[in-house]
């Protein structure tokens, strides 16, 4: 667990990169690892004991060794509301093992290889530099009394407005300019343009990497107010727990060194929840900071290609002569840096997901299968109290948004990956019309062919899921189809 929420996604991803061979921090993860394992056992075991012993009532002194009678958090949440305490513990066990296997492929991996390498370049040393390049606190003052004195101008146009209301409105309308656009307004361009680019094979431009920063000064404050908003509910569940489980003990077991335990028992559960919901909003920030530079760069080549062909196409119906329909040497140069920067961010999305996100969006997809048939049978059970219905629609709707949305984010990717391809009839037309007998022509040639061979009758580029092949927009059909049929083949079962 993270305490510095302040800049969440910074700490955790220096943390990962450069403290990863020190010992604290192998001891760090490796308990936090070691703490959702033990609960992975507990509710395994509370699981079990309860199917075995067919849920008999507390009356039956046959039962009364079972292991979820003995477990306090099992007895809590059977205390709670025994018709949802299997869903329940079904629910804690599959999240927790969600957590386990986040834990071990984002803390334990090699950072060594490109696959982390290149997002700590363009995220958080870019985040560092851009810190570095921030104008002084006056400077930032006198732009923002700028901005209030255009706003109060163009709001006294209106001879209807009070200046009361104007005042307001001048107010808000500063507030709201100077929030969209921090990022530009705190740089100061002559430092930004005297830094050195960082060091990644693709071609990032200024413009890429403010992309990048306004992402994650968008995405700090909605972290510190998660995490806020987990505050009550981690009281609630502590509250909860021990006056539930105090109350239900016998008179002998209600002294101070249970009361202790329980406590104890009590925060390690929050602690774990914590601990995963961390996990996942790494997860969730790290996927989209890749996605969001590697689609904004190849929506930047097919730009230059669209640009390509209409000049292209303006050459084939001119009727001009021959020599002149020609693509001339500035084109040619920047298809050839196309071609290279097409295949560098094919090489990092093949890398990337060979080595990381392939492999944890398939058990992810995997375990989603159970998880939602134990959510959605929830419903068909009779008094359920209402924390425990909002609970399964709040876990449901998050778990269906997410998955979801991020599927069609990544399709739409290896949609524009192959959109590419769109563009080069007209310019293979262009370039057939280029003398053999230069070098650079011919390899030009031949390196266009062969880039629109594999993109229209090669395999699919871009995101991929192990097994399963790249995600694409009939992958998701499929999927939602083979989602159906193995639901209704879990859910008679559960």
């Amino acid at each position: 667990m993270l305490l510095r929420i302040d800049s969440f996604f910074y700490y955790q991803f220096k943390e990962i990169i450069e403290c990863r061979h020190h010992r604290w921090y192998k001891i760090k993860h490796g308990g936090e690892i070691l703490s959702l394992s033990i609960w992975v056992l507990r509710m395994l075991s509370g699981v079990i004991s309860y199917k075995i012993s067919n849920g008999h009532n507390d009356d039956d002194d046959v039962d009364q060794n079972q292991y979820w009678r003995m477990d306090p958090f099992c007895y809590y949440r059977y205390v709670s509301n025994p018709r949802f305490f299997f869903h329940a513990l079904m629910f804690i066990l599959m999240i927790t093992l969600l957590g386990i296997v986040g834990k071990i492929t984002f803390f334990f991996c090699s950072t060594d290889s490109p696959t982390f390498s290149s997002p700590y370049e363009y995220l958080i040393i870019n985040l560092e530099q851009y810190r570095q390049c921030r104008r002084p606190q006056h400077e930032i003052a006198t732009i923002k009394r700028q901005i209030f004195k255009k706003n109060w101008n163009k709001l006294g146009e209106n001879r209807f407005i009070p200046n009361i209301v104007r005042k307001m409105l001048t107010l808000l309308l500063t507030k709201y300019r100077m929030i969209i656009d921090k990022v530009t307004i705190e740089l100061d361009p002559y430092k930004w343009s005297k830094l050195k680019r960082v060091d990644v094979k693709q071609t990032i431009m200024p413009d890429d990497r403010l992309k990048v920063i306004k992402f994650l000064s968008f995405v700090d404050p909605i972290i510190c107010f998660v995490h806020i908003c987990l505050i009550p509910p981690a009281l609630f569940i502590i509250i909860d727990y021990n006056v539930k489980i105090i109350t239900a003990v016998d008179e002998h077991h209600y002294n101070i060194m249970y009361r202790l335990l329980f406590a104890i028992d009590s925060i390690i559960l929050v602690h774990n929840i914590i601990v995963v919901i961390q996990c996942a909003l790494f997860f969730v920030i790290l996927s989209s900071g890749c996605t969001l530079l590697n689609y904004s760069l190849i929506l930047r080549i097919n730009r230059l290609l669209q640009n390509l062909a209409q000049y292209c196409r303006s050459m084939k119906n001119n009727h001009m002569k021959r020599k002149y329909r020609l693509l001339p040497l500035p084109q040619r140069q920047q298809l050839a840096r196309i071609y290279r920067e097409h295949g560098e961010i094919c090489n990092d999305y093949m890398n990337s997901y060979r080595e990381l996100w392939s492999k944890a969006l398939l058990f992810y997809l995997v375990l989603s299968v159970p998880f939602d048939a134990i959510g959605l049978s929830a419903y068909w059970l009779e008094n359920l109290i209402w924390i425990d219905l909002a609970t399964v629609n709040l876990i449901l709707s998050i778990h269906a948004l997410i998955t979801f949305f991020s599927l069609l984010d990544l399709a739409k990717q290896t949609k524009a990956m192959h959109q590419t391809g769109d563009y080069f009839p007209i310019i293979l037309y262009s370039i057939d019309l280029l003398p053999f007998n230069d070098y650079s022509s011919l390899s030009l040639k031949l390196k266009m062919d062969d880039l629109y061979d594999r993109l229209k009758y090669g395999k699919k580029y871009g995101p991929r899921i192990s097994l399963l092949g790249s995600i694409t927009h009939q992958f998701i059909l499929d999927l939602f189809a083979t989602y159906i049929g193995t639901f209704f083949f879990v859910l008679p079962r559960i």
